[in-house]
């Protein structure tokens, strides 16, 4: 069963123990993602006892920027010992955001990064020609 929540401009749908997310995550949205984030660590650690990490689904998220990075390991660093933020279908983009502001994050794990192959494909580029795709940026080697 699916429970459907949408006040703008983000939408969540609980299936099971899943919380998805659908929308974008910016300035104007991070106080409301934050709060569905919240929401879904303090039913996590409700649900200690039973073993039971917080998953949290992003696939239906088209853009998250790093106000939304920053709410995922806030939560991430306050969660109890043992228990984890499982992101599944993150964007490329936030898992690269996360490890190079970060570094490793306990209690934070991605699971199935979309547009992995994009993100590798253009660092690579970036490295073996010097260029990135922002045409002020120049990468040092």
């Amino acid at each position: 069963m699916s429970d459907m929540h949408c006040p703008p401009p983000l939408c969540t749908e609980r299936v099971g123990g899943v919380v998805t997310v659908y929308g974008e995550v910016d300035v104007a949205s991070r106080d409301l993602f934050a709060a569905v984030v919240r929401a879904v660590v303090e039913e996590a650690a409700a649900l200690e006892a039973l073993g039971g990490d917080a998953y949290l689904d992003l696939a239906g998220v088209g853009f998250i920027d790093v106000s939304g990075a920053r709410v995922l390991v806030t939560a991430a660093a306050q969660l109890a010992p043992g228990l984890e933020l499982v992101v599944k279908h993150p964007p490329a983009i936030l898992v690269w955001t996360v490890r190079t502001c970060w570094g490793h994050v306990p209690g934070l794990r991605f699971e199935e990064p979309r547009g992995h192959r994009f993100a590798r494909r253009s660092t690579r580029r970036a490295y073996a020609t010097g260029r990135t795709m922002l045409p002020d940026v120049r990468v040092v080697k």
